[in-house]
């Protein structure tokens, strides 16, 4: 049983602390209206936190934006996290849920990298009945929608 409000608050005070590590400027968007939901919080918690991480890591160097906006919709959660760095690679995209499998290009930036934090995520929304998406909006950047069913009580 999770409490959707502390849930949320403790999820963004860690955002914030790890925006300030990377020196990235944190936007956030809240519009949720449900309590109580049933789900694993420490691994809910662990794959956003992943999701969020990668978000920093590669977000455009000369100014560093990320974007959060967690909703609620047709009786799903949704946590969107955006970066204004560069677009995830087709190749990438096809592969987001192999372990160890990682892009061979500008968002790798010759950094280490195991391909552990996306699969991971994607499992985790796959046991709370949701999905994981990578897009590449029209606007630039690169977004994970993490969506995950609300089982109520």
């Amino acid at each position: 049983k999770i409490n959707v409000a502390s849930f949320i608050s403790d999820l963004l005070a860690e955002f914030s602390e790890l925006a300030k590590t990377y020196k990235v400027a944190l936007e956030t968007h809240v519009t949720v209206e449900s309590q109580v939901f049933m789900g694993n919080s420490p691994a809910l918690e662990r794959a956003l936190v992943n999701i969020f991480v990668n978000a920093c890591r590669y977000a455009n160097a000369e100014a560093k934006q990320v974007t959060v906006t967690i909703k609620e919709v047709d009786a799903q959660l949704i946590f969107e996290i955006w970066n204004n760095g560069v677009p995830f690679f087709y190749i990438f995209k096809k592969n987001d849920e192999k372990l160890f499998f990682t892009e061979n290009g500008s968002r790798n930036c010759n950094k280490k990298h195991y391909g552990l934090g996306l699969a991971f995520a994607k499992a985790v929304s796959f046991k709370h009945k949701g999905t994981l998406l990578l897009l590449n909006p029209p606007s630039g950047g690169a977004k994970v929608i993490f969506k995950i069913k609300l089982i109520k009580l």
